[in-house]
């Protein structure tokens, strides 16, 4: 038989009705970059659907829309930026703010101001913006270097270069055979400097020329001469800090 529902039922009902539609983070599929390189916003496919359970507790997965044009986020402070290129089929993570910032976004002023929201509504399609990351456990970096606990910052491309700097060094890992250091611009100048000084510095004997002689007929065992002994020079201009490895 069925029972009288309360006001306050109806009302808790509906708040969490209300509350289990708001989308506020979660992981995401970059699915376009046709308008990154212009705009800097890409779309994105958020990657877990939405459990839906109809009233006698049956549950169906229902996958959520395509979210177009969202703001990808760069790491930038002053004049200082780091920017890294998406490409379809990268994961990103996904935040909506309470308010739209669309006028945020679209105002010219140098400094951000403080600005009024087109909409009034919270958590709207154009209140969200996507952070590169958020990859699932299997596409962690497995180039050699970028392995957890380095104790370093590492920057680089999967199976290409890698950057890795620590507390003593910056190493550029190549495919190198074997571990070496990248020459420095004042050293090489400086080797070079002491090169030209000796070129310059040398005198060369010459004698003027006379009339050809007749050449002697060879006589006794060929002895082979010593040549003139040559000093040995090296010139040292490699980095004592960033390593080619």
């Amino acid at each position: 038989m069925p029972r009288d529902v309360s006001d306050a039922e109806v009302l808790n009902a509906l708040m969490d009705k209300v509350r289990d539609e708001l989308r506020f983070c979660g992981v995401g599929i970059v699915t376009g970059t046709s308008n990154w390189t212009s705009s800097g916003v890409i779309d994105v496919q958020p990657a877990v659907e939405n459990p839906l359970f109809d009233e006698d507790g049956n549950r169906t997965n229902e996958r959520l829309p395509v979210l177009p044009s969202i703001p990808l986020m760069a790491t930038k402070a002053g004049s200082y930026f780091i920017v890294i290129e998406p490409n379809v089929g990268d994961s990103v993570f996904l935040y909506a703010a309470d308010l739209s910032h669309d006028t945020w976004r679209a105002s010219t002023a140098g400094t951000p101001q403080t600005v009024t929201p087109g909409m009034a509504s919270k958590h709207t399609a154009d209140s969200y913006f996507a952070v590169l990351g958020g990859y699932p456990d299997a596409n962690w970096p497995s180039t050699p270097g970028t392995a957890r606990g380095q104790g370093a910052i590492v920057l680089g491309s999967d199976g290409g270069p890698v950057v890795r700097i620590d507390g003593s060094k910056i190493s550029l890992t190549q495919s190198y055979p074997a571990p070496d250091y990248a020459a420095l611009a004042s050293k090489v100048d400086t080797a070079l400097a002491a090169i030209a000084a000796a070129f310059n510095s040398h005198t060369h004997l010459y004698f003027p020329a006379l009339a050809p002689a007749p050449v002697p007929t060879p006589t006794g065992s060929p002895t082979a001469s010593t040549p003139p002994e040559e000093l040995p020079v090296t010139y040292d201009v490699g980095s004592t800090v960033v390593a080619i490895e």
